[in-house]
């Protein structure tokens, strides 16, 4: 309970004073890091290195030093951690070698996972994948605070979960970052599926699972799921159907879907 007190005091305090906090600050402690993540409702990026690791101190004036990348990085909160320092953190992602660099949501999801460094590729390996990312991850962490206490979720929870990392991996252009946030998605409406305690909740769980897929690219596979449904009503599933005409094409089936919507969200999302 202390611990659920001093997190709320610090997201109070951070709330007051972000304005006057560097957002480039570099942090050692993961609590502090996620306090500022969902402050500044940004994404956490753990740089994984050691003093004696030479490709982590050519990294450090390559990419964390460097002038050029300042304002991608800010975008983030930097945690540093020296695996021969903190060995707990080491421990609870698997770091076997490094460097090594993984981007968390303030919930602790693995959303991208880089090992090693080489000069030639820092921008194809970092820079751009860090430019792919969302900006804004506000709806995200709202969720995440509520669930912050909890210590164990039920069906709702993992769909408000579920749902808020669809609705950002939806948003996103690139293909690897949607399919990694999409992934997360799926991975949390699973288990609000297995652990509904309402056939309504299961039901969501499963269209927005199929939603995901849709914009994953699996559109036949989510057609056939569809079509073999006994219950499918409701506009989402004809959004869904109409997205998957659309990109596979079959513009006489999508606008037979187009017309069931009345809702202009989601019309609007369908537009190029």
């Amino acid at each position: 309970m202390k611990k659920n007190y001093l997190i709320l005091f610090l997201l109070f305090a951070f709330s007051i004073s972000s304005k006057h906090t560097s957002s480039a600050q570099v942090f050692n402690d993961l609590e502090a890091a996620r306090i500022l993540s969902l402050s500044e409702n940004k994404l956490i990026i753990i740089n994984f290195w050691a003093t004696w690791c030479k490709p982590c101190l050519e990294m450090e004036e390559v990419l964390w030093k460097n002038y050029q990348y300042k304002a991608v990085l800010d975008e983030f909160v930097v945690l540093r951690v020296d695996v021969d320092q903190v060995s707990s953190l080491s421990k609870r992602f698997s770091v076997r070698s490094i460097p090594r660099v993984v981007m968390i949501s303030a919930y602790g999801d693995v959303i991208y996972d880089q090992k090693g460094f080489s000069r030639a590729d820092v921008y194809r390996q970092y820079v751009k994948v860090f430019e792919e990312m969302p900006k804004q991850t506000n709806r995200l962490n709202a969720v995440i605070v509520n669930l912050l206490s909890k210590k164990d979720l039920n069906d709702q929870d993992y769909f408000a979960l579920g749902n808020e990392y669809g609705r950002v991996g939806r948003k996103v252009q690139s293909k690897r970052v949607r399919r990694s946030f999409l992934s997360i998605s799926n991975r949390y409406l699973a288990k609000g599926e297995k652990n509904a305690r309402s056939e309504g909740v299961a039901q969501m769980c499963k269209t927005y699972k199929l939603l995901n897929d849709a914009y994953m690219g699996r559109y036949n596979e989510v057609i056939k799921k569809v079509e073999q449904l006994e219950k499918r009503e409701g506009e989402m599933f004809h959004f869904i159907l109409a997205y998957c005409y659309l990109r596979k094409g079959e513009k006489e089936k999508y606008k037979q879907h187009v017309a069931q919507l009345t809702n202009d969200e989601l019309k609007k999302e369908l537009l190029p």
